[in-house]
């Protein structure tokens, strides 16, 4: 993996095939197979969250350079005990956020992605909550997701934030493709 800046290559989002999923689901849908991600800042998620569930700060996914880091990204799922095939819900305070992330686990190669359709304080009405699975300082196992490196192009000269629309736009475009049907997880 490239450690210079990545953008999405929209010409190819287009055309390309999905065959994972990155949906919007409300709480009539969830089963209880899935893994939580709280994208909120770590001090809120370790406070109070839906119980078990995994932090993921969105202000984590941007290393010490401003850049995002797809190698440092792998790390961190693996220190959190994700594999690219659980079925992961997003829910956070920032729309924008939970897409980027979303967009950064499609592009890792994680196979079923859902952003929860409810608020924080709607959260804490329908979930049972608790303490957040505490993340790990070292890697129990491999995130092993494939790299959807044909949906990418290196970019030397983009922003960060840049970078970050450019996900969110993708991520957009695959929700929008899918938001007519309710996904049963």
């Amino acid at each position: 993996m490239s450690k210079k800046l990545l953008a999405l290559f929209f010409a190819l989002a287009s055309t390309y095939s999905i065959s994972s999923e990155i949906s919007i689901v409300s709480k009539s849908t969830i089963g209880s197979d899935a893994v939580f991600i709280d994208t909120r800042d770590i001090s809120k998620c370790e406070l109070k969250t839906i119980e078990n569930s995994k932090c993921l700060p969105i202000s984590g996914l941007i290393n010490e350079q401003q850049k995002i880091s797809f190698r440092d990204f792998y790390w961190l799922l693996s220190v959190n005990n994700l594999n690219h095939t659980d079925k992961v819900i997003l829910f956070g305070n920032k729309l924008d956020g939970m897409k980027l992330l979303a967009g950064m686990l499609y592009l890792s190669g994680h196979e079923k992605i859902y952003l929860l359709d409810l608020n924080i304080s709607e959260i804490y009405k329908t979930f049972p909550i608790g303490k957040s699975d505490k993340r790990g300082i070292f890697r129990t196992k491999l995130y092993e997701g494939t790299f959807r490196s044909d949906l990418i192009q290196p970019v030397e000269s983009i922003t960060t934030h840049s970078q970050k629309n450019n996900i969110v736009r993708f991520v957009d475009s695959i929700i929008n493709k899918h938001h007519e049907t309710e996904v049963r997880l």
